[in-house]
């Protein structure tokens, strides 16, 4: 006869469970631009990005004005630099939660 998982184990596994889906999640893709401008604003802080081609919208590129969730993450980028972001929209405004250089794009290239 097999034995019975107890309850402690399985209140172990219920709890665990979660945690483990969330870890397994697939990242969120990041969508590429270039830093244009970083300023403040009613004690906010502001990044203006020029994204890359958007071939759904069929825009070759557009400017958009976010604002910065926590302003350490813009420590170590600079103006012009290209970067991959995440936003949301968060109390009303776009809003970037999460910002990084990548290496530019080449010309007649593959973009990463």
């Amino acid at each position: 006869m097999a034995a019975r998982p107890s309850l402690l184990t399985a209140l172990a596994f219920a709890c665990c469970l979660p945690h483990a889906v969330a870890a397994a999640a697939p990242e969120a893709p990041r969508t590429r631009a270039v830093l244009q401008s970083v300023f403040e604003q009613d004690g906010q802080r502001y990044v203006r990005l020029q994204l890359d081609g958007l071939p759904l919208q069929k825009m070759p590129f557009s400017t958009f004005t976010f604002r910065v969730q926590e302003p350490k993450l813009l420590d170590g980028l600079r103006v012009g630099a290209s970067v991959g972001f995440r936003a949301e929209h968060i109390a009303g405004e776009n809003t970037v939660t999460a910002i990084g250089e990548l290496p530019p794009c080449v010309r007649f290239q593959p973009c990463h």
